[in-house]
C-alpha cells in the first residue's frame, strides 16, 4: 500500500525526468520522419500567422503560445513524458492570451489544464514504472464511463455558461463548451485513454470558430492563435490514428496469445 511519502517520490521522480534536458532531447529524437515533419509543418505555420499578425507583442505570445502546444501535442501522440514540460508552457501562454482577449471560458480551462500538468506526471510516471516502459499505452474508455463524461460535461457547460454571462466574457456560448470538453480530455489524457482525441478534435472546431471570430473582430494574437487550433486539428486527427491504431494492433496481438 502507497504512502503519502511513497506517491510524492512518484512524482518527484517524474519531475526529474520531464525536466531532464537529456531526456527530452533523446524523445524529440525519438520522432519518426513523417512526425518530424508534421511538426515542422506546424511549427512553420503558426510562424508565418506571427509574422504577417500586426499584433506585435500579442502576435509574438501567440507564436510562443504555438510553439509549445504544437510540441507538446506531437509528443502526448507519442505517450512521451516530457510531453509536460511543454504543457506547462502551453498553458501559461495561452492564459495570458486568454486573458488579453478576455475569453472566461479560456481562462478557466488553461488554468484547470496547468494543474493537471502536474497531476499528469505523477499519474504517466507511475504508469511508467510499473510497466517499465518509457511510453503509455492507450485505453478504452468504458460505455458507462463515457455516458458519464457526456452528461457531466453538459452540466458544466451550462454553468460555464452562467458563470461566463455574470462575468461579462466575450463569446460567452462558444467559450462556455472549451472547459468541459477540455477537462474529459485532459482525464482521459492523464489516465491514457483513447477517447481523449474526440474531445481535443471537439475543443479544436471550437476554438477555431472563437478565433475566427476575434480575428474579424481584431482580437489580440487572433491570427497566429486560429493557425495554432488549425494545427492542433490536424494533430489531434493524428493522435486518433495513432491511438486507436495501436490500440487495434494490442488487441490482435492479445486475441493471437489467447
Amino acid at each position: 500500500m502507497f504512502s503519502i511519502r511513497s506517491h510524492m517520490d512518484i512524482f518527484l521522480r517524474g519531475m526529474k525526468e520531464v525536466f531532464n534536458p537529456k531526456r527530452i532531447w533523446e524523445e524529440l529524437k525519438s520522432l519518426d520522419l513523417n512526425e518530424k515533419l508534421l511538426l515542422s509543418f506546424m511549427i512553420f505555420s503558426v510562424f508565418l500567422a506571427f509574422i504577417f499578425d500586426k499584433n506585435g507583442s500579442g502576435g509574438l505570445l501567440g507564436f510562443v503560445t504555438g510553439v509549445f502546444t504544437i510540441v507538446n501535442l506531437i509528443l502526448i501522440a507519442r505517450g512521451k513524458l516530457t510531453n509536460y514540460l511543454w504543457g506547462i508552457g502551453s498553458c501559461v501562454s495561452w492564459l495570458a492570451v486568454a486573458v488579453n482577449n478576455m475569453l472566461i471560458g479560456d481562462i478557466v480551462s488553461q488554468t484547470f489544464h496547468l494543474l493537471m500538468q502536474f497531476i499528469g506526471i505523477y499519474a504517466w510516471q507511475k504508469v511508467m514504472e510499473h510497466a517499465s516502459t518509457t511510453e503509455i499505452e492507450p485505453k478504452k474508455l468504458s460505455r458507462k464511463a463515457a455516458v458519464l463524461s457526456f452528461v457531466g460535461a453538459i452540466v458544466l457547460y451550462f454553468a460555464m455558461v452562467y458563470f461566463s454571462i455574470k462575468a461579462g466574457g466575450n463569446l460567452v456560448w462558444l467559450s462556455s463548451a472549451i472547459l468541459p470538453a477540455s477537462i474529459i480530455a485532459q482525464f482521459l489524457m492523464t489516465y491514457g485513454y483513447s477517447s481523449q482525441w474526440i474531445f481535443w478534435l471537439t475543443v479544436n472546431i471550437i476554438n477555431i470558430i472563437i478565433w475566427s471570430i476575434r480575428l474579424a473582430e481584431g482580437g489580440s494574437s487572433a491570427l497566429s492563435m486560429l493557425v495554432l487550433n488549425s494545427m492542433m486539428f490536424i494533430n489531434s486527427l493524428y493522435g486518433i490514428y495513432v491511438w486507436y491504431a495501436i490500440r487495434d494492433k494490442m488487441k490482435r496481438i492479445l486475441n493471437k496469445k489467447g
